[in-house]
């Protein structure tokens, strides 16, 4: 199996893409370190990986905020020795009149 016992960060994981790519890995019995800002769905996310056969951590994390990527890194790290892949999948729902930071160049159609 790839990814038996490699060490997978997820963001965006609490819903979605992110959510499922979790769900289908776990199968795998990989180390996931799960992200998104909803620490309630992502232990719903968590729940299912772990009866699946993944082991997990569960990191509430904004990736708009520096020091809680930077504290999402230091926990996998202090947690499994070290990082075998980043998937980097967060969510940005934009709505009339928001405000949102922009963390990559734009592109047509993006809310930034």
């Amino acid at each position: 199996m790839a990814f038996t016992g490699r060490v997978i960060v997820i963001t965006g994981a609490s819903e979605g893409i992110g959510a499922e790519l979790a769900r289908q890995l776990s199968g795998e019995k990989p180390h996931l370190v799960l992200a998104a800002r909803s620490a309630d769905r992502l232990e719903a996310v968590a729940a299912d990986c772990r009866a699946r056969g993944a082991r997990r951590l569960v990191q509430p994390t904004d990736v708009t905020d520096d020091a809680q990527c930077r504290v999402l890194i230091e926990r996998a790290v202090d947690a499994f020795g070290h990082l075998d892949v980043l998937v980097n999948k967060p969510a940005y729902r934009c709505t009339p009149g928001s405000r949102t930071r922009r963390i990559s160049r734009p592109t047509k159609g993006s809310c930034a």
